[in-house]
């Protein structure tokens, strides 16, 4: 049609809008090593919500498995 974008003009219309390169199909992408601490930074936030709003986290719930087994006499 006339006057309209394809999709693949659309996709490079907005990658030079954000400044990125497109994508081609089938190549895959990596991250960074900045991403690693990013997760691990985000790890901690979610840590320290979870303490503050009281919610479980696998550190916390095998703590109390673990005194639940001392009180009722489990190994």
């Amino acid at each position: 049609r006339f006057g309209t974008c394809t999709e693949a003009d659309k996709r490079a219309a907005r990658a030079a809008r954000f400044g990125t390169t497109p994508v081609k199909k089938g190549q895959k992408t990596t991250k960074s090593a900045s991403d690693a601490s990013a997760s691990s930074e985000e790890a901690e936030r979610r840590l320290k919500r979870a303490k503050r709003f009281g919610l479980t986290t696998p550190e916390t719930e095998a703590e109390r498995k673990r005194l639940r087994a001392e009180r009722f006499g489990a190994n």
